[in-house]
């Protein structure tokens, strides 16, 4: 199956805090995809 989406190197700050390390993500089509954490994390 071909990816909807790819996300490749994808780092995210909050403030000084790296929350998100040089992520790779492909997401894909036609299937069923979740992303969770833990219970409360918002």
């Amino acid at each position: 199956m071909n990816d909807k989406l790819t996300v490749n190197n994808f780092s995210f700050f909050y403030g000084s805090f790296q929350a998100l390390k040089e992520l790779h993500l492909a997401v894909k089509a036609n299937q069923i995809t979740a992303l969770i954490g833990p219970s409360g994390c918002g």
